[in-house]
């Protein structure tokens, strides 16, 4: 092992260091606690490719492959611990200057242990999976910048699949975005024509099986229906008269639910076959009406929400323990609401900051996009999952937005660290013109 570390560059080395902390620390977080179930904890048993079982396939497949809740709970951290340090590898090497590579692996490492990631390792759920896979599909992502292979793109198409078949709302999230990042690659096809032309095919193959997957989870979606009429439209002004006019039966038995707050489960009105049958006909098309109808709530309301939902701990299994110091864990990810607007502050002045002078030259004909530029992409894709998930469900929002809560913090992360590598190569090439860069 000694000999294996003498090999490393200097900046990996330290990244392994870094690793081997992490991993003992996210073991330290759930060993010796028991495994968490909840009520659905069941469905991410059924295994089906096509989305007629209640859940997507990526979880059913992992937790079926193990004989017990207590080694799926190890496997979890195992997976998470890879996948998390596969992303700080992936940063670390992104980075030119080997003090800010440093910085950048241990800022994603201190990530991972942060009690909103930590805790799902210990649920029977997906959030475990679908934090580690995210972490891993932006790990990827990067490892393709840098090494534009045949091994790079197939490994992150592979791991895009499990990612997006992990849940419904990621896969939901990939149709919408497929068709730009489809047009994308083949405006980018100006050489090897074929290569991304196969690619394009198979983002468009993956979101035709993703789409078709998603709309055949019935039950989950008429949950969310259930509780976004009951919760969010008929207490809005016009909402009960809009869906009625519509054709949506049962209206007086919601107002009464809604009034009352009456469970999913408890409800007469989910049970109807008139209910179910206008739910399957009717809903998509009359709920895209009514936001339609409403286009500034539909911005103003999610963003109300951005301070408890993207920060915050909501606190589903109890007895994780929790591995950071509270200053760090709170600069990182809040436990009660406000860390957001501070972190978009300090990378505005960082960026800001970096754009004064002249800026360091970058190897373009090998990385055709900056990491900083990916970092943005990855704060705007988390901002869609964002507002796909709240206006898709209307109860758990702490938990359906962990995943793109954490995203956020990923890509405002790479922008940060792209500014503030370019802020400190110009420093030493002014005043250390042989110092602080590192090969790629």
């Amino acid at each position: 092992m000694h000999l294996r570390l003498r090999a490393l560059d200097d900046v990996s080395r330290d990244v392994v260091l870094f690793c081997v902390g992490f991993a003992l620390l996210r073991f330290w977080a759930v060993l010796g606690r028991p495994p968490v179930r909840f009520n659905d904890s069941p469905s991410y048993f059924q295994i089906d490719f096509l989305g007629h079982a209640t859940r997507l396939w990526t979880v059913p497949v992992f937790y079926n492959a193990l004989p017990s809740d207590s080694a799926r709970v190890l496997a979890q951290i195992v997976f998470g611990i890879v996948c998390w340090s596969a992303l700080a590898f992936a940063v670390a090497r992104s980075l030119r200057n080997s003090l800010v590579a440093r910085l950048g692996a241990l800022l994603v490492l201190l990530l991972g242990l942060c009690i909103q990631v930590t805790e799902w390792d210990q649920a029977i759920l997906s959030e475990s999976l679908a934090l580690s896979f995210t972490a891993l599909l932006v790990a990827s992502l990067l490892w393709l910048r840098l090494r534009r292979s045949t091994s790079a793109m197939v490994a992150t198409l592979v791991v895009l699949v499990l990612w997006v078949f992990t849940r419904q709302l990621q896969a939901i999230v990939y149709v919408l975005v497929s068709l730009p990042l489809i047009a994308w690659i083949l405006f980018r096809a100006r050489r090897h024509v074929r290569s991304y032309v196969l690619i394009a095919c198979a983002l468009a193959a993956l979101a035709v099986w993703s789409g078709y997957a998603s709309d055949q989870a019935r039950g989950i979606m008429r949950h969310n229906e259930y509780y976004l009429v009951t919760q969010r439209i008929l207490p809005t002004p016009g909402g009960a008269e809009f869906f009625a006019s519509h054709g949506m039966p049962d209206m007086p038995e919601l107002v009464k639910a809604a009034a009352k707050g009456q469970l999913f489960e408890h409800s007469s009105v989910v049970r109807d076959p008139r209910w179910q049958a206008w739910s399957d006909s009717h809903w998509k098309q009359t709920y895209a009406e009514w936001l339609l109808h409403h286009p500034v709530a539909d911005i103003r309301a999610p963003l109300v929400d951005v301070p408890n939902l993207l920060s915050g701990f909501p606190d589903y299994t109890g007895s994780t323990r929790v591995t950071l110091p509270s200053p760090v864990q709170d600069s990182l990810w809040e436990r009660t609401s406000g860390d957001v607007p501070l972190w978009f502050a300090l990378i505005l002045v960082m960026w800001l900051v970096s754009l004064r002078g002249r800026r360091p030259e970058r190897p373009r004909d090998k990385v055709p996009l900056s990491l900083g530029a990916l970092g943005a992409g990855g704060v705007g894709f988390a901002a869609l999952w964002y507002l796909a998930g709240w206006h898709l469900a209307a109860v758990e929002l702490p938990r359906i937005s962990v995943e793109a809560a954490a995203l956020l913090r990923i890509g405002l992360f790479l922008v940060l660290l792209d500014a503030l590598d370019r802020v400190v190569l110009r420093h030493l090439a002014v005043h250390h013109p042989r110092a602080g860069q590192r090969s790629s």
